[in-house]
């Protein structure tokens, strides 16, 4: 939640800098690879559960983000994935208020979507309609006065009538548009929302313009940062068909991106954006269960090349990646099958083996530690007697460049692919790969858990019972 204060330096004002038309701000930024991931050719009726999946995700960390509740990465997948009983574990972990927080910033990202669906131009009604609805649970707000912090009434879907300048962890002020430059400033920043250049721009620089320009301008009281994220989103719906993802663990790096750009350095925000939107497609696609299209021999070829240098790991190295991968999955598999409300007629276990495992063309198992074998095994106890249970290595890519958590045939699973890099990476995996991980041990379960209710049911069938 931000801070405004009437309190701040009588020339804070006039520390401003107006915000920069498009085409300028273009020159702060160089070339860059737009995305290559998309759902924008995939069958509606395929995505859209998944698409809903990422707004939940996205309206529940916008909020956290902001510090109005907190969350963390397995709570934000309970409500993004509507599991039974996601609001009491929302509200047992960051209160009741959350709900209304939630179910807010939600509809937000709902209307977006509609507005990029139907490619309604952005109008300042517009922005502040959407101001009325992410705010729609939040009454007050907090500003800095000289008798110290005070609570005052939040005017939803109306720009700010006082200043709202802040202080930096340094002790100095940012300033963002005075009051009184505020109207123009947000009428300069839709007309360069619909400017022909604009119009023409990538999806990633659309959005971090607009977010960016929002944010400079800090026209509410308080919600920029919210609007800002629904702002950027109707811009990635477009061409992604998702919205601006960011969890609340990347928090800290996400404001270091914008402060970069407050400094001059656009493309470092940019950079941000454009990482997230790719996360976000391709959280997307695992939840579709997109298969993995192998490629051409004499293209793999020319990648081992390419990636042994970039990726720039040993053997070593490479196989205690594989390693702490196949000990992550044994332990993401035991919290959520320790979590499940089982009938005690289940039983769950899982268990560490070998198994005869030939790596298949371009892959290899690890050469230390020796390679195991995890076993996923659900039973249920008689009469309904029956078992569902499938084994997983690790294998490597030959070019070190990708990790697989590939199932034992014959098995009712699916694998899973990871970089190397992003898990042998410097400070742990990011939330968006273990997000990943832990969507894949849930489906995991979910299809393990249908298979052996049917096996279950034809048992008690020939057993009479």
């Amino acid at each position: 939640m931000e801070t405004g204060s009437p309190v701040a330096p009588l020339d804070i004002d006039s520390r401003y800098t107006p915000l920069s038309t498009f085409d300028s701000w273009l020159t702060m930024i160089g070339p860059r690879r737009s995305p290559d991931l998309s759902l924008k050719e995939m069958d509606a009726s395929r995505v859209d559960h998944s698409i809903r999946f990422l707004m939940r995700a996205a309206a529940m960390d916008t909020g956290a983000i902001e510090l109005l509740y907190g969350t963390d990465r397995g709570l934000t997948m309970t409500v993004a994935g509507e599991a039974p009983g996601w609001e009491g574990a929302l509200a047992e972990k960051s209160g009741s208020e959350a709900i209304r927080f939630f179910e807010a910033q939600l509809k937000g990202y709902e209307i977006v979507k509609e507005v990029a669906e139907c490619e309604s131009p952005v109008t300042e009604t517009s922005i502040r309609q959407l101001h009325e609805q992410v705010c729609a649970s939040q009454e007050t707000y907090v500003v800095q006065t000289a008798a110290g912090p005070q609570r005052q009434a939040l005017l939803r879907g109306a720009y700010k009538r006082l200043p709202n300048h802040v202080i930096e962890a340094s002790g100095s002020w940012f300033a963002f548009a005075p009051v009184a430059d505020t109207v123009p400033e947000m009428a300069r920043l839709v007309a360069e929302m619909n400017s022909p250049m604009f119009r023409k721009a990538s999806a990633v620089l659309q959005a971090a313009y607009a977010h960016y320009g929002l944010v400079r301008v800090h026209p509410f009281s308080d919600g920029n940062g919210r609007v800002a994220r629904l702002l950027a989103s109707i811009f990635l719906f477009r061409e992604f068909k998702t919205p601006l993802l960011i969890f609340s663990d990347e928090r800290n790096e996400y404001l270091e991106a914008l402060k970069a750009a407050d400094e001059g350095d656009a493309e470092a925000f940019v950079a941000f954006l454009e990482e997230r939107a790719e996360a976000a497609v391709q959280l997307c696609l695992l939840h579709l269960k997109f298969p993995n299209t192998p490629a051409a021999p004499s293209t793999l070829k020319q990648l081992s090349s390419l990636y042994r240098t970039q990726v720039g790991y040993s053997h070593g190295e490479v196989d205690e990646a594989a390693d702490a991968l196949l000990r992550l999955a044994h332990d993401e598999f035991a919290s959520h099958l320790k979590a499940l409300p089982r009938p005690r007629e289940l039983d769950a276990a899982l268990q560490w083996g070998t198994a005869n495992y030939v790596a298949p063309d371009g892959w290899r198992v690890p050469i230390a530690p020796a390679p195991r074998a995890l076993y996923v095994v659900l039973r249920s106890a008689a009469p309904a007697h029956a078992t569902v249970s499938g084994a997983f290595f690790v294998i490597i890519s030959r070019d070190g460049y990708r990790l697989s958590l590939a199932p034992v045939a014959p098995s009712p699973f699916v694998g899973l692919e990871m970089e190397t890099k992003n898990v042998y990476r410097q400070g742990g995996m990011s939330s968006a790969d273990l997000t990943r991980i832990r969507l894949w041990v849930q489906k995991t379960v979910e299809l393990a858990l249908v298979q052996l209710q049917e096996k279950a049911a034809e048992a008690l069938r020939k057993s009479g019972n």
